[in-house]
């Protein structure tokens, strides 16, 4: 009997392991699960969207936060991003940041680590982030920060943002990430 409730446990990992590592690749979407039973910490009236779409005002922060990510352009008409997000490393996110523009606006940079984490919705995963407000998220998206790896006496690492569960983790610079640029 344990012997079968170990192969089943196993499986089950298998599976999970194989789907999570499909979604990695884009060849599967995920689905946002949500606990409905807790109070929402980021419900879309906490947002404004600006004339057009593309970006949105955080009421809450004051924080303005382009809708796409680097990459992808709004599109009105579809009221969705549109294009192939651009994996860079932390140097190219930071350095686009200043030739950034999404709803007209300019002026764009990266987010320090609590700025990111303020997109968060506590309730749900899969993406752990408001997704009528952000509707190009597929769940496994992780964003660079301003912010750097205190721990790290080479200036390598930075923090970063996962929004599969909302985890803040320590990153290498040089790997390829999403970008999300946001405005005060």
């Amino acid at each position: 009997m344990k012997n079968l409730k170990l192969k089943t446990l196993v499986a089950s990992s298998l599976v999970l392991l194989s789907t999570s590592a499909m979604a990695q690749r884009g060849e599967a979407e995920t689905n946002q699960s949500c606990m409905y039973n807790i109070t929402q910490s980021a419900p879309t009236d906490r947002y404004r969207i600006n004339t057009g779409g593309a970006t949105v005002h955080d009421k809450v922060t004051g924080l303005t936060w382009s809708r796409c990510d680097l990459g992808e352009t709004w599109n009105e008409e579809s009221a969705m991003c549109i294009g192939t997000k651009s994996e860079v490393n932390w140097l190219e996110a930071a350095e686009q940041a200043t030739n950034y523009e999404a709803g007209g606006l300019t002026g764009w940079r990266l987010p320090n680590i609590k700025e990111l984490s303020t997109l968060t919705e506590d309730r749900c995963f899969l993406p752990a982030m408001n997704v009528e407000v952000f509707n190009n998220l597929v769940g496994w998206e992780a964003y660079f920060s301003a912010t750097p790896f205190i721990f790290d006496d080479t200036d390598t690492k930075v923090m970063i943002f996962s929004v599969r569960l909302s985890e803040v983790l320590a990153y290498s610079k040089d790997n390829q990430l999403n970008v999300k640029y946001v405005r005060d």
